[in-house]
């Protein structure tokens, strides 16, 4: 999709084909149909104008902006559950659906609002989970709880399938203590 709506625009290491051009495909897909609640990286200089070449290719109702060098792809309808299920912690000061994702995202503390489970890597109990292209090279990583790890990795692999149509991703899952 992206090497569509903006050739030329990727980072070295996210060149067309490669482990991370996929991982970002399919993760802003996901979060474009409300599959995956939010896509969050960091594009620095690129980010606005992604945004603003994304915006007229994603579905309505995608709200996509750009903010500090962070690229954020969501729909309100797969942010707001989570954001509204513990006010107090995402919007202790009724932040807008966008003002509480961007706190949260820069503290690093927006691992539910990604879809993974657990609201930080440090998370435990917890369960480290990559996905590897079949060339063992990683696509995608999270921590997410033990309870959540079969729904999470099982999402993660769809958003992938879906994006790319191949079926044969590799998994590592790790206990972590």
């Amino acid at each position: 999709m992206l090497r569509r709506v903006l050739p030329g625009l990727y980072v070295e290491s996210a060149r067309e084909g490669s482990a991370t051009a996929t991982g970002i495909e399919s993760q802003i897909t996901a979060a474009s149909l409300g599959q995956k609640p939010l896509y969050f990286d960091p594009w620095g200089a690129e980010a606005q104008a992604a945004a603003s070449g994304l915006k007229p290719h994603l579905p309505a109702g995608t709200s996509v902006r750009a903010k500090n060098g962070i690229l954020y792809v969501w729909r309100g309808e797969a942010v707001k559950p989570i954001l509204d299920a513990d006010r107090a912690f995402y919007r202790p000061n009724n932040e807008t659906d966008f003002e509480a994702i961007v706190r949260v995202s820069e503290t690093g503390i927006n691992g539910e609002l990604l879809g993974y489970g657990a609201r930080h890597i440090l998370h435990r109990p917890g369960v480290r989970v990559i996905i590897f292209a079949p060339d063992h090279v990683p696509v995608v990583g999270f921590v997410t709880t033990p309870e959540d790890m079969m729904s999470k990795v099982t999402a993660r692999l769809a958003d992938l399938v879906q994006a790319t149509g191949r079926e044969d991703w590799e998994i590592e899952i790790e206990d972590l203590p």
